[in-house]
């Protein structure tokens, strides 16, 4: 590199410019206005803090690990994302969809004999190394290990716009589907069954067989667990739609802050337990063990790294292309822009921090996110708010919520869904865009509902690159005609008013002109022309010849 270029850039770098554009806080903080942002940010983060509780607890036990660490990650990550991330509005810490893909991973290597490592303990004043199986919080901080690492290695290699890849097509087949995933999990608690783990392809049908199976089979004991899950989720879900369909709409007409009726069904259902002592008597299935406090720091397990590195890569990609959509989608709204590179870093760095800190995976959530902007919240600053009403909780009645029926949690979590499940309604105006993106959205949510989430999304990874790739080469070509007693020329296929000029073709081309793509400007250049070069030499040939007898 030339001296004078390096010297150039060396006068040019300033340090406090890098460091605004590393850590946004520094820039955008020393300008907060408490009097305005102050109470927006306060009202918001208390309002998404409390939705935190239910959504942490339900997501946590669909990750498969301890209902707690969804409480961990409402706080630990935040302390990452808050000075490190650039969207204001996006709620950080569990979702769906990711913590779906965490809960593979430890399904498959969580308490399995061919998955060891060795454990030091004293007993009896001798220190003894046994081996034992990693446990499941053990697999799912790992998981986020990695899936940070991969993150870091992005942001490194300047890769943020890779999400774009991702055609909106794939993205909303890819969420619809999972969608079903994280129905069909949550499925076995609103009935009141338990249910073997499959894992690998076409894993769907095998659960819902079952499900149907232990129904079909039950006992009269389990008939009558069945019926008390069935009656708490009746009551959960009536609860919950009245207050989608009526109640929220009806507040909204005086008050942004939207009915807390997760937060009421939690208590309640935690009340009623305890009082008709439904574990003991019906034998129904609560959350379990909730301790109070924070948890001590854990290394995590770097030897399942060769195992984990293809799970933790699904992981992080999927996660940080739910966060970049979802922020991209409200920072439009509110006139800023989201610097896709520094997300990586931000995702990136919250993941390798709290996974020391028993927290799995974590991403921005459609659900509070949505009701975050709606409340008005305006920086950061929401986020660290719930995490301070988060740790509130996690110290002081953290373990209140242990008799709390897994029914009622796995309504909330469904219901939920309706935001996902919403995505079914892009596919007729993706089919009217392009047919290519209609069946893209197709074939993606088939496979992943039929085979397996992973199998999806590489296949609609693949598809969407390749989507990129052909209409990069390809371009687009039209036949323009003149508008009427105007100086204006349109493409007549789409405009029916615009007339071709009499002697004339008049050929527009969109798209670049390289090796690549000769081939196919010069066989659509052919077909709008209506003039192909070989048969008119040809019949220039015949006429010449025709001429040269004659004469």
């Amino acid at each position: 590199m030339d001296s004078g270029i390096i010297r150039r850039y060396i006068n040019d770098f300033k340090l406090s410019k890098w460091m605004k554009e590393r850590i946004p806080i520094l820039d955008w903080l020393p300008k907060y206005d408490t009097k305005i942002d102050g109470p927006c940010d306060l009202i918001a983060g208390i309002t998404v803090g409390i939705m935190h509780i239910p959504q942490g607890l339900g997501y946590a036990l669909m990750a498969n690990v301890p209902p707690v660490v969804g409480m961990y990650m409402a706080f630990f990550p935040q302390l990452a994302y808050t000075p490190l991330g650039t969207s204001r509005h996006n709620s950080m810490g569990t979702f769906a969809v990711i913590t779906l893909l965490v809960g593979k991973s430890v399904v498959v290597y969580a308490m399995n004999e061919d998955y060891q490592h060795d454990v030091t303990r004293e007993i009896n004043g001798t220190m003894i190394t046994q081996r034992e199986m990693y446990t499941e919080l053990e697999v799912g901080t790992t998981v986020t290990f990695f899936s940070g690492l991969w993150q870091m290695l992005l942001f490194a290699l300047n890769l943020g716009a890779v999400s774009n890849l991702l055609s909106d097509a794939f993205v909303s087949s890819f969420i619809a589907g999972a969608g079903i995933h994280i129905f069909t999990s949550q499925i076995k608690e609103i009935v009141g069954v338990k249910i073997h783990h499959y894992i690998g392809p076409y894993n769907l049908p095998k659960v819902w067989r079952d499900l149907f199976k232990e129904v079909w089979n039950a006992s009269p004991e389990q008939w009558t667990t069945i019926g008390i899950a069935l009656g708490i989720s009746a009551v959960c879900f009536g609860l919950l739609i009245l207050t989608v369909i009526v109640i929220r709409p009806w507040l909204l007409k005086y008050t942004r802050v939207p009915f807390p009726a997760e937060l009421i069904l939690v208590v309640s259902g935690v009340f009623v337990a305890t009082g008709l002592d439904l574990k003991e008597k019906y034998g129904t299935i609560d959350i379990g063990t909730i301790p109070t406090g924070l948890p001590a720091p854990q290394l995590p397990f770097y030897e399942l790294g060769k195992v984990l590195m293809l799970d933790s890569f699904v992981t992080a990609f999927v996660s940080y292309s739910i966060t970049m959509s979802m922020g991209i989608i409200l920072a439009q709204g509110r006139n800023y822009v989201i610097d896709p590179n520094q997300e990586l870093l931000a995702l990136g760095v919250g993941n390798l921090f709290s996974c020391h800190f028993s927290c799995i995976a974590y991403g921005s959530s459609l659900s509070r996110s949505m009701v975050l902007n709606d409340v008005g919240g305006a920086t950061q600053l929401t986020g660290l708010t719930a995490a301070g009403l988060m740790v509130i909780v996690l110290l002081y009645i953290a373990d209140f919520f242990e008799p709390l029926p897994r029914a009622v949690l796995a309504c909330i979590i469904t219901v939920a869904l309706r935001e996902i499940f919403e995505q079914v309604a892009d596919f007729p105006g993706f089919w009217r865009r392009k047919k290519l993106d209609g069946i893209i959205w197709i074939a993606v949510f088939l496979i992943v509902v039929i085979v397996d989430v992973d199998i999806g999304l590489g296949i609609g990874f693949i598809l969407s690159a390749a989507m990129i790739f052909r209409e990069g080469i390809k371009g687009t070509m039209c036949v323009l005609g003149n508008v009427p007693n105007t100086d204006i020329y349109l493409d007549i296929d789409n405009y029916k008013k615009a007339c071709e000029v009499e002697g004339f073709k008049i050929i527009s081309y969109r798209g670049g002109l390289v090796f690549a793509t000769r081939d196919n400007f010069k066989k659509d250049l052919i077909k709008y022309s209506e003039l192909d070069p070989i048969r008119e030499a040809k019949r220039l040939r015949k006429l010449a010849k025709r001429q040269a007898v004659c004469f």
